[in-house]
């Protein structure tokens, strides 16, 4: 009986110690922090979140931030975080394009297939999808287009193999089949991978990119099991 009774006042002793930091300025919040943003400015975020400053950080309905910036179709990722006495820290994660789609103008691809806008700095590393002809493309949507699902399919393939491998991509190009051929730095490697079954494609080409050789000439993917390699038409001549 009486640890019953202990345990009642240390619960109601408890209750009164969060009750008092629920109304105590001590933990009013005086500053909104932002940590992960590279183009959403920080001020931009810190008015969006105004409304917050004055209110109790511990008492501070995580929700209702969510809520507040999940419009923002720039931002892929929240989290919400608590820095004692006085300060609401938002960590997010910007959308990132991984690929570069050439059409009308230059987009971003993500890693899930959403059209992204980018700028010129970005516009310098990635490599760059040709030869996709679709209709409304618009920023932060995901179109249900066969030929970007194959190239989407490419990119995982080359991330689980070898994700430098993307470090020599300059093109990735749809010809007048509708096959996927490559363009390979530095040399203007043409590699032609025709459809499916990527991860096989790209790791043979791994195996063949071992011979310095290779990366002056057009590397043939598109049969099973064989990986051919012609002179390009200079070598030729």
């Amino acid at each position: 009986m009486k640890k019953n009774w202990i345990f009642l006042v240390i619960l109601l002793a408890l209750g009164l110690a969060i009750f008092s930091l629920g109304k105590s300025s001590v933990l009013q919040i005086r500053q909104i922090g932002v940590k992960g943003n590279i183009k959403i400015t920080t001020e931009e975020i810190q008015g969006r979140l105004g409304s917050f400053m004055g209110e109790n950080l511990l008492l501070i309905d995580e929700n209702e931030v969510q809520a507040k910036m999940s419009s923002d179709k720039r931002i892929n990722q929240i989290e919400i975080k608590r820095k004692w006495p006085s300060t609401l820290l938002i960590q997010l994660t910007e959308k990132k394009p991984v690929l570069l789609l050439d059409y009308s103008q230059m987009w971003g691809l993500s890693p899930e297939g959403e059209i992204l806008p980018v700028d010129s700095l970005e516009s310098q590393s990635l490599p760059v999808i040709r030869g996709i002809r679709f209709r409304n493309c618009k920023p932060y949507t995901c179109p249900l287009i066969p030929e970007l699902e194959q190239v989407l399919g490419l990119y995982q393939a080359i991330q689980s193999k070898n994700e430098q491998i993307l470090g020599l991509v300059a093109e990735i190009e749809f010809n007048d089949n509708n096959d996927i051929e490559l363009v390979l730095l530095p040399q203007n490697t043409s590699v032609l991978l025709g459809r499916q079954n990527y991860e096989q494609k790209i790791a043979r080409l791994i195996e063949m990119l071992g011979t310095e050789e290779n990366l002056a000439s057009i590397i043939d993917l598109r049969f099973e099991g064989l990986g051919l390699v012609r002179p390009t038409p200079s070598q030729k001549s």
